[in-house]
């Protein structure tokens, strides 16, 4: 996805961004590519984090939950 975004997403959404503003030099292109594609992996990497996050939680409270079933104690009745 991030080579795709480099090498052929964003460039086709810059070029018609720049020769709007008359500027057609494609060497403009590369550096706002790399950084756009930055921008999307710094997003990927914080929903991957996020969705692991929650995957743990509900993993956690699942352990617990049959835990505290084969185990019941005061705490766990209420």
């Amino acid at each position: 996805m991030i080579s795709l975004g480099i090498s052929f997403v964003f460039p086709l959404i810059l070029i018609p961004c720049f020769a709007q503003l008359n500027l057609l030099g494609i060497w403009l292109n590369f550096p706002i590519t790399s950084l756009l594609t930055g921008l999307l992996c710094i997003f990927l990497i914080y929903i991957y984090v996020y969705r692991r996050k929650i995957l743990s939680d509900q993993s956690d409270k699942t352990s617990e939950a049959s835990t505290s079933e084969e185990n019941p104690t005061i705490d766990n009745l209420n």
